[in-house]
């Protein structure tokens, strides 16, 4: 384990985490600039605990069963209790530790989030100070407050999902739950923002976030709205390169596909040993045909009728590059042809990402030692550098229980009352190592 920062951004926050999937980056995000994220989970485990994909460490790591590799991603850094609100003595300690925290991060349904004591008004009464963000499907207000949702229903619901694949193929989802991730960005935003008006002099306030909106953002923002409200333009899904298209809309509202309102453009080319990104544009035509020329015959592009730049053509790059890169590697597409200042790149495979030197220069890929695991586990660096209280993965994901005693402790109870409340299952005590940190565990492993 490296000697961590002497100072975190955010080390003077307590946070409370009781996000399902739609959320729980938006905690960790908190945790790794230093915040105290304490996750509350059931007796029972948290769900996320069983998110496929599993590892598992094999028994003479002393693990009881595989582990989920998401559930340890998006915890690390945190501290957790595990603590059933269904009872009326859970939902009193949790309205404790609430009333000793700077932020409520939840994702409960709204009608769920009521019955259990975690509304707007509940929650500003136990701390004016809090700062309470809830994390909905379709938000707290509007007709679909109480539907339910999922990151494929907010994809389908934000009009993200036509605008990725080719244009012929039924509207296509993107993979690895952006609509969770971008919501949690949302929030985190959100959040701080509130945060910064409370430390300003104001108090605590409510951010209240749907999928639905995060991800409408983008699509309004990437297919320009007004492209749409005003021209019935919105770009089509672009695949291996396909045009903008029209739409005619009648007196009474019916839709119905026009011509195509732009040229078409490839810009995804199959290389000797992968795809590469290749973006010719008509501005750079001098530069392209001398990178062109350096991989071979590039005569086609370099006849006289050329030398008039009003008869240059996208489509005149086409063949020729499909052509010349396809016994090329990618590295020497990428390389090459960002020496002539063109806008190439490499489409990068998941292996690709851990070999790439930008990535390995700048420090993205750390790794962390599970003690309890028996093994070290590489996990994504930080999405941001500061300067003065940088990003740090400090410890893994704890465990079911791992820190109940701790936080209940934190909290004044006395050793009688946890060992009650542990009777009689409104708490989890994990009783193998109740209240270390990883940090300590490392250090009795090696004194050293």
């Amino acid at each position: 384990m490296s000697q961590g920062p002497e100072l975190f951004a955010l080390d003077d926050l307590r946070v409370i985490d009781l996000t399902d999937e739609c959320g729980v980056y938006a905690a960790k995000l908190f945790a790794d600039l230093g915040a105290d994220v304490i996750r509350v989970e059931s007796p029972k485990g948290d769900p996320l605990r069983t998110q496929h994909p599993l590892f598992d460490p094999g028994p003479e790591s002393g693990a009881v069963g595989p582990v989920s590799l998401p559930y340890l991603h998006f915890n690390s850094n945190k501290r957790a209790i595990a603590l059933d609100l269904e009872t009326s003595e859970g939902r009193v300690v949790l309205e404790r530790l609430i009333g000793d925290a700077d932020v409520v991060l939840e994702s409960y349904h709204p009608t769920e989030a009521e019955r259990i004591g975690l509304s707007a008004d509940r929650l500003a009464s136990v701390n004016r100070q809090l700062v309470h963000t809830s994390i909905t499907g379709f938000g707290l207000s509007g007709p679909h407050r109480d539907y339910i949702s999922s990151d494929l229903v907010a994809q389908a619901m934000s009009g993200l999902m036509v605008l990725t694949g080719f244009p012929d193929d039924p509207p296509a989802r993107l993979p690895a739950a952006q609509a969770y991730h971008q919501v949690s960005l949302e929030a985190a935003v959100g959040t701080m923002a509130v945060i910064l008006q409370r430390d300003l002099g104001g108090g605590g306030g409510h951010v209240e976030l749907s999928m639905q909106d995060a991800l409408a953002v983008s699509t309004a923002q990437t297919a320009n709205l007004n492209h749409w409200t005003q021209l019935k333009v919105v770009p089509l899904r672009a695949g291996t390169g396909n045009p903008a298209r029209t739409f005619e809309v009648d007196d009474d509202g019916a839709v119905t596909a026009g011509g195509h309102g732009a040229a078409p453009r490839r810009t995804i080319f199959e290389c000797s040993d992968g795809w590469a990104v290749i973006t010719p544009r008509l501005v750079d035509w001098e530069p392209s045909v001398a990178w062109l020329s350096e991989l071979g015959d590039a005569s086609a592009l370099t006849a006289p009728k050329f030398d008039d730049p009003a008869a240059r053509q996208l489509a005149d790059f086409y063949p020729v590059i499909e052509r010349l890169v396809a016994n090329v590697p990618v590295e020497r597409v990428y390389h090459g042809g960002q020496a002539h200042g063109l806008l190439n790149a490499p489409v990068r495979t998941m292996a690709g990402l851990f070999e790439d030197e930008q990535l390995r220069a700048r420090g993205f890929f750390v790794e962390l030692e599970h003690p309890e695991l028996g093994t070290t586990l590489t996990y994504a660096g930080a999405p941001y550098q500061l300067s003065e209280t940088p990003w740090q993965l400090r410890r893994p994901a704890p465990r079911a229980g791992e820190h109940t005693e701790e936080v209940l402790r934190d909290l004044s109870y006395s050793d009688t009352e946890i060992a009650r409340l542990a009777e009689q299952g409104v708490v989890r005590l994990e009783h193998a190592l109740v209240g270390r940190t990883a940090e300590l565990r490392h250090a009795e492993r090696d004194p050293s």
